[in-house]
């Protein structure tokens, strides 16, 4: 089958990108022939997506969107497989060459911003349906800035996918939180799918883990290792795990590393609180990496005694928490989204509440997470038995959608 793979870039920047990543060399093996059409090769500090640089491809902003789309066409593609465009102009276009599935890795045309989450009084998740009712709660609730004409921008390009993804032959999601998001927002139930999460490509081949063997020590390290991987964004909960910080300090014995991974324009902010906070505590340190590439991540949850996932926005899914799991690591997290699908409180991590999410609560998971012996010495294997979909399980899954849409459309044809 000729599958068109669309996607905002061919850069490695986040879930989406770390999925194609998988998926790729998983279609190549079973013969098929794939395409990437994107919009822009930025950001260029990025690696491009493993996988993609044999491919035929074409990027928007290189050749023109007119031309992008004249190839696209010109390779007459079965089914497009799309991860989300920034323009929505591009998007009805591109649904006019061919039948699409539609893989839904956020809130795309459910909320104004994206996020799903009111800041004010309190910071949490929302379950409302998007519609005109939302600018009436955009400022009361700071859904997002304070610019009237960005909030119009933003309701725009989202209403206009909202309305687009009811072309899409079928909606896919790694979560049923997210299932039932578009659920709510009318997306039929013969349409919506959830598939199931996709393990690394190569460890499903050979059989084994892509981690080093964690061996959890019951007792406990003299140095208490805690990570956080991911964007650095004000949603995303560092400044508030920074917070925890001092309470799990008081908690626990020994010398605890804190160590963040990753980007955004939160790091700053971030780097200056950490000083603050860690001139009062002894024994304490907080390092931040930046952005760093995949087998590097890998590394640090393999050297990590918990990996805190502090989100304050309700995750689609949680990539990175599946990443832990496959590595054996506890995870301290919120009860938001999709994450109390996969973390078994008490036994793979602990859950804090979510309503609203606190530095107290946070700080009591983490403090759970190092001091509980089930959660310390679980058996690994578990962990990642749980979190663990084969690459044949998930083309087993996806490749029926595919090949039901591109069907459908060449029986409307004929």
């Amino acid at each position: 089958m000729r599958i068109a793979i669309v996607n905002w870039t061919n850069r490695r920047v986040g879930g989406a990108e770390t999925y194609l990543a998988r998926l790729i060399p998983g279609l190549q093996a079973t013969h098929h022939h794939l395409f990437l059409w994107h919009e822009t090769a930025e950001p260029a500090s990025r690696e491009p997506i493993p996988g993609t640089a044999g491919l035929p491809s074409c990027c928007a902003k290189d050749v023109g969107v007119d031309n992008a789309l004249r190839a696209l066409k010109a390779w007459q593609p079965d089914v497009l497989c799309v991860h989300g465009v920034t323009n929505p102009v591009n998007e009805k276009a591109l649904l006019a060459i061919a039948p699409a599935v539609l893989f839904a890795h956020g809130y795309y045309g459910t909320c104004i911003t994206g996020s799903k989450t009111f800041k004010l009084p309190v910071v949490q998740p929302c379950g409302r349906q998007f519609g005109t009712s939302c600018l009436a709660l955009y400022y009361p609730r700071r859904c997002g800035g304070l610019s009237p004409l960005t909030m119009m921008i933003d309701y725009r390009r989202q209403a206009a996918r909202h309305a687009l993804v009811h072309r899409y032959s079928a909606v896919l999601t790694f979560s049923e939180h997210m299932r039932r998001e578009y659920a709510q927002h009318g997306v039929s139930s013969g349409k919506l799918h959830r598939v199931p999460s996709l393990d690394d490509a190569a460890a499903s081949q050979s059989g084994s883990s892509s981690f080093p063997a964690r061996v959890p020590d019951a007792v406990g390290p003299t140095t208490w290792r805690l990570a956080f991987i991911g964007r650095m964004d004000p949603l995303k909960g560092s400044r508030l795990l920074l917070k925890a910080l001092p309470r799990v300090r008081a908690a626990i014995t020994g010398r605890i590393v804190l160590t963040f991974a990753g980007d955004g324009h939160d790091l700053e902010p971030c780097r200056r609180e950490a000083a603050r906070i860690v001139c009062s505590l002894a024994d304490t340190e907080v390092e931040f990496l930046g952005w760093v590439p995949p087998e590097r991540c890998r590394a640090l949850l393999a050297a990590s005694d918990v990996l805190v996932v502090p989100s304050l926005w309700p995750e689609p899914h949680g990539l990175v928490g599946l990443e832990a799991l496959r590595a054996g690591v506890p995870i301290a997290a919120f009860a938001v989204g999709g994450i109390p699908e996969w973390l078994e409180d008490g036994k793979t991590g602990a859950l804090a509440p979510a309503d609203p999410p606190t530095a107290e609560g946070l700080s009591s998971a983490i403090i759970r997470c190092l001091t509980t012996p089930a959660i310390r010495t679980s058996n690994p294997r578990e962990g990642r038995h749980r979190a663990q979909a084969s690459i044949a399980q998930h083309l087993e899954a996806l490749m029926p959608l595919l090949e039901g849409a591109a069907a459908a459309e060449a029986s409307v044809v004929a």
